[in-house]
């Protein structure tokens, strides 16, 4: 069965609550950045935290990769919010791209690496479920709207639609600079190979014609 399937079905025993969705903000970025292996421990980590934060008397369950619903039975916010902070982290790094080029059997590189700081967060939606039905409906509106919402700060489910969305990124500056050709500086490329790297890709450079690879580099601090 599915976790999310196993929370519905666990909830009854666990209403009238606080129903709550915990989600790692820009989960993505970190393990672009950090790689899976942090992230994984973000994950055993937040599944740890959150079956202490509700308690023996609430439920939590992880849906999806980086979501977890969870039922408080209070009508206190403080649980929760003392879960955010917990698990809150800011972690300084060095940040940026490297781009080797070759070109006529020579070799440049450039590179611009900026100090940065990447961040580990939560965003967090709640609202109050009396009943299986009521909580069933909210679940859906739950996960419908964990997107571009500010992370760190619990908002209600009811605020939702005055809420701006807009992206957030986990790390908290890149070089000003995109990635260029190191012979030519051009930014225009014909792309062959790439990942979802935040900088990552290998081509050809549209002026020049240099063969271009870019990478991203990070460094702790």
């Amino acid at each position: 069965m599915h976790p999310l399937d196993e929370f519905k079905r666990d909830m009854t025993g666990h209403l009238p609550g606080l129903l709550v969705l915990f989600d790692i903000a820009d989960a993505k970025r970190r393990n672009c950045h950090l790689g899976h292996l942090t992230v994984d421990k973000d994950i055993d980590e937040m599944n740890e935290l959150v079956r202490i934060s509700v308690g023996p008397d609430g439920l939590a369950r992880r849906v999806g990769g980086d979501e977890w619903l969870a039922i408080y039975k209070t009508d206190s916010l403080k649980p929760f919010t003392t879960l955010l902070g917990t698990y809150y982290r800011e972690q300084e790094i060095r940040v940026g791209w490297k781009a080797t080029g070759e070109k006529d059997g020579s070799v440049k590189v450039a590179e611009r690496i900026v100090s940065s700081k990447i961040i580990r967060s939560l965003r967090c939606i709640y609202t109050f479920a009396t009943s299986v039905e009521d909580a069933g409906v909210s679940v859906e509106k739950l996960l419908d709207h964990n997107y571009g919402l500010p992370p760190n700060i619990p908002i209600p489910l009811s605020d939702i639609a005055d809420i701006k969305k807009s992206g957030w990124s986990c790390v908290t500056d890149y070089p000003v600079e995109l990635p260029f050709c190191p012979f030519c500086e051009g930014r225009d490329f014909t792309w062959i190979d790439g990942d979802s790297s935040v900088y990552s890709g290998w081509g050809t450079c549209r002026a020049c014609g240099a063969n271009v690879d870019i990478v991203g580099v990070e460094n702790s601090i």
